[in-house]
């Protein structure tokens, strides 16, 4: 089977990111695909590290459509994310850290 076009959202309720290649092996998802996300507020408890959880948790397009003006750039090599508000100011964030999200909440 060959795809025509694939794409990842490596910020979970961001806008996608079409990649030019991809490796899907059976069972797995797609590398860094909804990687990380921004809590909505909506989770009681800390979930243990690699687990699921609902898809509420966090900010989403169907319910802030005003995300789709905002532009995330996932670099794999960090992995870090760039994320761009709709004024054109934006804000970095390593992925293998926490403390570094705080320039991005505030955007």
């Amino acid at each position: 089977m060959r795809l025509g076009k694939i794409y990842r959202y490596p910020v979970k309720g961001f806008t996608p990111q079409q990649l030019e290649h991809g490796q899907l092996t059976a069972g797995a998802g797609l590398a860094y695909d909804r990687y990380c996300g921004f809590s909505s507020g909506n989770l009681p408890d800390q979930p243990a590290p690699g687990t699921w959880v609902p898809a509420r948790t966090f900010l989403q397009l169907t319910v802030y459509p005003e995300l789709a003006s905002f532009k995330a750039d996932f670099d794999e090599s960090g992995p870090s994310i760039t994320v761009t508000a709709p004024d054109g100011q934006t804000a970095h964030a390593n992925l293998d850290t926490t403390h570094n999200f705080a320039d991005v909440n505030k955007l």
